[in-house]
């Protein structure tokens, strides 16, 4: 094992191995994968690599040289029946067979690529392109992550609006919220992409800064706000215009879920820089399930699961992801590291699916976008890339699609 793995490990935490082995399970390697991936059609990729640097940029980008290719109507297949028991996989990168295309978006140092059209050009940095027939075509987030930009068809910019803090979506992102700053006043503005008569405003002071996490519902909006003096608050932006504050102590917001309303909040920040995490019920005013095991993530389109990782974070990205019965908080498949071997860390995740997640992967000098089933199935989606450290990042997935982590 070498130094940097050694050194990363102890940094995510000896509970993180501990853990591998207290839970009832069942460990899956890869072939074994493979077995049961046989929906998916593969092709082997030689694999190269981008730098540590670039590897940052992964997964925490802020601007990035476009090219690429949208998200596009496609078929989506049934769910799979949840597992029954559960499936821990190594994390790997080695002799990884090829999947499918990603069913989303995904930028490049070249643009930004779309399914089934592949890549289009546009001549700036976005950090989001959301399909949205009321700005003209598409609405995307600036370079500078400060502006939420209506595009026509062809990409060219026809308006412009401030944001503080970019924007969140719902799954199928017929949606969209952002909060537009001014001079004494701040608004949390809901968007709809398909019908402009469904948009609503709440006004806030200039107190506090308020940024939206997730939707709810239909309408309905989970917002966080940071006051100047180092308080914050969680609460609900209801459709009627009205908006209420969530009774207890939490450290903040992570997620939503608007099929079942469950909220995700992290309710511990310890001195070791561990975490504990909950789900609320629709209200915010019960914890369902809590968990000091995991940092929570996202929901899944369907409400059925939510993304997790380690509950210590080293920085770089993450050491292993899993996925958790959103109702529960059973674990229903882990995709850990390998007892020995490099570090393959983790970041820039997004549910693709109900049942499969894509997420950026590095480890050395190679890094890759992969596709992660409910069901412990992996592989890769996109040939891997060697970069120069000091070029912008190889891959990377819309800011409103990065939902929790």
């Amino acid at each position: 094992m070498n130094t940097q793995h050694d050194e990363l490990e102890t940094l995510l935490g000896a509970g993180l191995r501990d853990r591998a082995t207290d839970v009832d399970g069942t460990w899956v390697d890869l072939p074994g994968v493979r077995g049961r991936a046989t929906s998916i059609r593969r092709r082997r990729r030689v694999m190269a690599g981008v730098g540590v640097a670039a590897a940052l940029a992964l997964f925490a980008p802020l601007a990035v040289s476009v090219t690429g290719v949208l998200q596009a109507d496609r078929e989506v297949l049934p769910a799979p029946p949840a597992p029954t028991e559960l499936v821990r996989t190594t994390l790997t990168l080695a002799d990884l067979e090829r999947g499918d295309d990603p069913g989303i978006e995904y930028f490049t140092a070249d643009g930004v690529v779309l399914p089934d059209r592949g890549l289009q050009p546009l001549g700036s940095s976005l950090q989001a392109l959301v399909p949205s027939d009321v700005d003209g075509g598409w609405l995307a987030v600036g370079p500078a992550g400060d502006e939420v930009l209506g595009l026509s068809e062809d990409f060219v910019e026809n308006s412009a609006r401030a944001t503080t803090g970019g924007i969140v979506s719902n799954p199928d992102r017929s949606l969209v919220a952002w909060t537009t700053p001014g001079p004494d006043a701040q608004t949390l503005v809901l968007h709809s992409t398909t019908d402009p008569s469904v948009d609503t405003e709440w006004d806030f002071a200039r107190t506090s800064q308020v940024d939206p996490v997730g939707f709810t519902g239909v309408g309905s909006l989970l917002f966080q706000s940071r006051g100047q003096d180092g308080s914050q608050e969680i609460g609900i932006a209801s459709p009627d215009g009205t908006t209420s504050v969530l009774d207890g102590d939490y450290v903040k917001a992570i997620s939503a879920d608007p099929t079942t309303g469950r909220i995700a909040v992290q309710t511990k920040s310890r001195a070791d820089l561990s975490s504990c995490s909950a789900v609320l019920d629709p209200t915010g005013a019960t914890i369902e399930w809590e968990t000091c095991d995991f940092l929570l993530g996202a929901f899944s389109p369907d409400g059925r699961h939510v993304l997790a990782s380690d509950p210590v974070q080293s920085g770089l990205g993450m050491g292993s992801l899993s996925v958790l019965d959103a109702a529960t908080g059973r674990l229903v498949a882990s995709f850990e590291q390998p007892r020995r071997g490099r570090l393959i860390l983790v970041g820039g995740v997004a549910w693709e699916s109900d049942s499969t997640i894509i997420a950026g992967a590095l480890e050395g000098t190679s890094t890759t976008l992969l596709r992660l089933g409910v069901d412990g199935t992996l592989e890769e989606t996109v040939e891997p890339v060697e970069n120069d450290p000091n070029t912008d990042l190889a891959f990377f997935l819309g800011q409103d699609r990065r939902r929790g982590f």
